[in-house]
């Protein structure tokens, strides 16, 4: 369930980021929106599946 989670947070905020970032004249000279948005998804899953692991899925684990 947090890998779903972290996955649709994060491709959907990376993609709404892209869209804003995307349209400064510095970042179209040096990368697509899409590789933008992917560049930021991937980066914005890894700390919210880390957070989510943690805090969720073997925090319950310590306690049990």
């Amino acid at each position: 369930m947090v890998i779903i989670l972290s996955y649709s947070v994060s491709f959907s905020l990376s993609w709404l980021l892209s869209g804003l970032l995307g349209e400064w004249p510095f970042v179209q000279s040096f990368i697509s929106k899409d590789n933008l948005a992917i560049l930021l998804g991937t980066g914005i899953y890894t700390t919210v599946n880390f957070w989510g692991q943690k805090n969720f899925v073997f925090n319950k684990m310590k306690h049990k």
